[in-house]
């Protein structure tokens, strides 16, 4: 598991090995007014079930890139993708639970308990953005897909001898990893996200609030109104985000 050092200080403190004496995330502590953000978030020791968005990206085509190519070379392809997506996840409180070649998964939890945001409002949305200024800037050779989950979670510490780890689990992690796989997203020019949400029957105006966060305006979506049915995943509300076009700016406008 890789995170800031407030990040895993915070899974610590949920995970109920480390108590902290107050919230270690400064970016999410905003307290609302009459909220005792210290008192919650101490009340919150060692309660592992949380909600939080998981996600997967990859390449797409990767293994026709790197065909007939050495380890090192693959690995300087590599490099500045896993590197910089590392970053992404990171300085926006998420974590990176695993890496498997081209494959990264993280997952940004709600930090509800000093009363800030939840992450499809504050943590996802950035993120989401840092991604697709990354898509930009390693150009035509790296065309990244997302899968998104969101739903509840559970905080597991697995333990072999003399060696341990971090992870999160819960059926949006399984519903992240189906949609990647998604044929919808195996687009040859551009960064694509699917998300899905484990409430098949979400209002329209539920789903609109929660994505009017999500997308931020750097994103379109649509919603997928047949979604495929997802192998070990309960039905779902299926979205696909395409990034939005930049604005046009029109020289002597409005002189």
């Amino acid at each position: 598991m890789i995170g800031s050092p407030s990040s895993m200080k915070w899974l610590a403190h949920r995970g109920g090995v480390d108590r902290a004496d107050d919230m270690p995330c400064p970016v999410v502590h905003y307290a609302l007014e009459g909220n005792r953000n210290v008192a919650n978030f101490l009340g919150h020791f060692g309660m592992k079930d949380l909600h939080g968005l998981v996600g997967f990206v990859d390449l797409v085509g990767f293994s026709t890139n790197v065909q007939g190519k050495s380890g090192k070379e693959i690995a300087e392809f590599l490099d500045p993708f896993l590197s910089r997506g590392f970053d992404a996840v990171t300085r926006n409180r998420g974590f990176v639970d695993k890496m498997i070649g081209d494959e990264i998964m993280f997952v940004v939890p709600d930090m509800l308990e000093d009363g800030g945001p939840g992450c499809l409002v504050h943590s996802a949305p950035i993120l989401l953005l840092d991604l697709k200024r990354l898509q930009r800037d390693l150009g035509p050779h790296y065309k990244m897909r997302v899968g998104l989950g969101f739903g509840s979670l559970y905080i597991s510490y697995f333990q072999g001898g003399g060696y341990g780890e971090w992870s999160f689990v819960g059926e949006a992690v399984h519903r992240a990893k189906r949609i990647l796989a998604l044929p919808e997203l195996e687009n040859p020019t551009s960064i694509l996200c699917g998300v899905g949400f484990p409430n098949a029957q979400m209002s329209e105006a539920n789903l609109r609030n929660k994505m009017g966060y999500l997308a931020s305006g750097a994103w379109t979506w649509h919603k997928v109104d047949d979604p495929p049915a997802l192998k070990g995943v309960s039905p779902g509300c299926l979205v696909i985000m395409h990034p939005a076009p930049a604005p046009q700016f029109v020289v002597g406008a409005g002189d």
